[in-house]
């Protein structure tokens, strides 16, 4: 899957155990992100939750599920989304 240099450097030093790449990878995503979640945000559900409360939500998703994630990289048999829309 192509990978951009900045986003393999994550994903391999998370396979490592060191998440803080990722971390530091997953901000420089936020205003693009932000900016999808801004745009396909239901106007009736907007007053309550905002863009930033789906970030989390979704960050929160990507540590609970990043070894499902490494598992289908590593394996390479399995077709998968680009990190970025998974």
């Amino acid at each position: 899957m192509d990978e951009s240099p900045e986003e393999q450097e994550a994903l391999d030093a998370c396979e490592s155990g060191d998440s803080s790449k990722l971390g530091a990878f997953l901000r420089t995503q936020e205003p693009r992100l932000r900016k999808i979640a801004r745009t396909h945000l239901d106007p009736r559900i907007a007053s309550r939750v905002g863009p930033d409360d789906i970030l989390q939500e979704a960050f929160l998703d990507v540590t609970r599920r990043m070894d499902e994630y490494l598992a289908q990289r590593r394996s390479g048999t399995e077709r998968r989304l680009p990190f970025f829309l998974w």
